[in-house]
C-alpha cells in the first residue's frame, strides 16, 4: 500500500511534504513495474543553470525546521524545469494556498524524486491533478511515464517566491536522529529517507549545481556540504527540532523550533518561535549536552536539555542571562 501525502507549507518558498497515512509496507516497484534498487545517476540537467541565482541545498535551517528538501532559485519571471531521468509520475497535488503543484515520481523501487512549487506544470500532468481539495493531498496519478529531459513545467515568480522545491529519497536510507520515532509518529517519514539530489548528477554535471549553493540568507557558500538531516541533528546534543507538543494530530507540529549550524559551519541558527537567531561562532549544538544561551538582536534563547529527547527553553529580549531562568520556561520534546 502507498501512503498520501500533504504539503504543508513553514515560510514563504518553501514546502514541507509529509506522510499522512501510516502503511504496513510498499508495493510500488517503480518505472513500467521496475524492481530495481540501481543508484541513478543523472545525466540530464533538472534546469537551464544559467537562469539561476541560488540553490539552498537540502539540511537548512528555516521556518522552524531543518528542511529534507532543497530550494533551487532562479532569475527572471519563470524557469523550465526537466526531468533528469527517466521516471513515472506517480502522484501530484494542487496546492490551494500558493496556488501551485507537487508532484512526486518514482524512479524504481528504491527513489523517489519530488517537486513542489511548480506554477505552471506542463497541462497535460496539471489535467491529471484535482484542483477541488483544499487540503493539499496527494492524488495517486497514472503512472505516467517520463523521460530524461522532457519538461515537467515552469516554477514562476508569481507570489514572490521566485524558486521551487526538489527533493530526492532513498528508501535503504535511515537518517539518524535524536528521536526518530517522533518522525514516524507524525509521519514526517521524508526526513529520514532524505538525501542530497545534487549528488546524484553525472560528475560533469554536479559541479554546476554545487558552485551555486547557498544559505538560507541568499548568502553564497559554493562547494558547501549538501547535508542531510542526520548531518545537522543527528549527533544530538542540543541539535534537533524541539516539539511543545508530545502527540501532535497526524501532520500537524504545533510550535516548534529547530537548532543547528550553518551551511558554512560559521553560526548556529534557532529557528522558529520569534523568528531566527544566528549566532555566529558558536559552537556545533550537537556537541552541547546540557545548556547553552543564543542571542542575537537583542533576543536571546536559554536552552536547557533535561534528558536525550526534552529540554527546557525560555526565550526573552535582551542579552543571556547568568543563569536558566526557573520558572519562565517551557518544555519541548524531539
Amino acid at each position: 500500500m502507498r501512503p498520501t501525502y500533504r504539503f504543508f507549507r513553514g515560510v514563504p518558498g518553501l514546502l514541507i511534504l509529509t506522510w499522512i497515512t501510516a502503511c504496513g509496507g510498499d508495493d510500488s516497484t517503480g518505472p513500467e513495474g521496475n524492481q530495481s534498487r540501481e543508484v541513478p545517476v543523472f545525466q540530464t540537467h533538472l534546469v537551464d543553470l544559467s537562469s539561476v541565482s541560488l540553490i539552498v541545498p537540502t539540511g537548512s535551517i528555516s521556518g522552524n525546521e531543518v528542511k529534507g528538501h532543497a530550494f533551487v532559485r532562479f532569475q527572471g519571471a519563470s524557469i523550465a524545469i526537466h526531468a533528469p531521468f527517466d521516471m513515472e509520475l506517480t502522484a501530484g497535488t494542487w496546492v490551494g494556498v500558493s496556488n501551485d503543484y507537487g508532484f512526486e515520481f518514482d524512479i524504481n523501487a528504491r527513489f523517489r524524486f519530488r517537486l513542489g512549487h511548480i506554477d505552471e506544470p506542463r497541462p497535460d500532468l496539471a489535467a491529471l491533478i484535482p484542483r477541488t481539495d483544499p487540503s493539499s493531498i496527494f492524488t495517486r496519478v497514472g503512472p505516467i511515464s517520463i523521460r530524461a529531459g522532457e519538461l515537467i513545467g515552469h516554477a514562476t515568480a508569481v507570489g514572490g517566491s521566485e524558486g521551487f522545491d526538489v527533493g530526492l529519497y532513498d528508501l535503504d536510507v535511515d537518517n539518524q536522529t535524536p528521536n526518530a520515532e517522533r518522525y514516524r509518529r507524525i509521519k514526517d517519514w521524508e526526513k529520514l529517507n532524505s538525501v542530497c539530489p545534487f549528488a546524484y548528477f553525472d560528475g560533469g554535471l554536479r559541479g554546476g549545481y554545487s558552485a551555486l549553493f547557498g544559505s538560507i540568507g541568499g548568502v553564497p557558500v559554493p562547494n558547501a556540504p549538501c547535508r542531510t538531516i542526520g548531518d545537522v541533528v543527528g549527533g544530538g546534543g542540543l541539535a534537533g527540532e524541539w516539539y511543545l507538543e508530545s502527540h501532535a494530530p497526524d501532520g500537524v507540529y504545533g510550535e516548534r523550533f529547530a537548532v543547528g549550524r550553518d551551511l558554512a559551519g560559521l553560526a548556529v541558527r534557532i529557528a522558529g518561535i520569534g523568528g531566527n537567531i544566528d549566532v555566529i561562532g558558536a559552537a556545533d549544538p550537537q556537541t552541547i549536552a546540557d545548556q547553552a544561551c543564543y542571542a542575537d538582536g537583542g533576543r536571546f534563547i536559554f536552552i536547557r536539555r533535561t534528558s536525550s529527547t526534552t529540554a527546557d527553553a525560555v526565550l526573552g529580549t535582551g542579552a543571556c542571562p547568568a543563569t536558566f531562568p526557573e520558572g519562565q520556561h517551557r518544555s519541548y520534546e524531539r
